[in-house]
């Protein structure tokens, strides 16, 4: 399985994870987090359609309408305003990579 996904090019529909602002990784950050299991140098402008703000931070997500995908928990670059939303459902941008957010998968191998 690889350690990373990626939004269609027209992008998917996802939403926030809630109450994961307790979790942590031993990447130091999810940022850092995304970054090393999204195989990504550079951090991209947030992946909500349409923000044209920096990705600050590495947000707990979930696809909503891909069978496959569904339940399972992957990290997204985002800024930290769309991040505060707990409750946010969104559209990505095209073409982002999501690495795998369950650490069993990553980092805590």
């Amino acid at each position: 399985m690889n350690a990373y996904v990626t939004t269609h090019t027209d992008g998917n529909t996802l939403k926030n994870e809630p109450a994961t602002s307790g979790r942590t990784c031993s990447c130091g950050s999810w940022i850092a987090h995304w970054k090393k299991y999204a195989d990504q140098r550079d951090v991209p402008l947030c992946i909500v359609s349409g923000c044209p703000n920096q990705a600050t931070d590495g947000a707990h997500v979930e696809f909503t309408r891909v069978k496959d995908w569904e339940g399972l928990s992957f990290i997204a670059p985002m800024c930290g305003d769309h991040n505060k939303d707990r409750d946010l459902a969104f559209m990505s941008k095209g073409n982002y990579r999501l690495a795998r957010g369950n650490q069993a998968e990553t980092c805590g191998i």
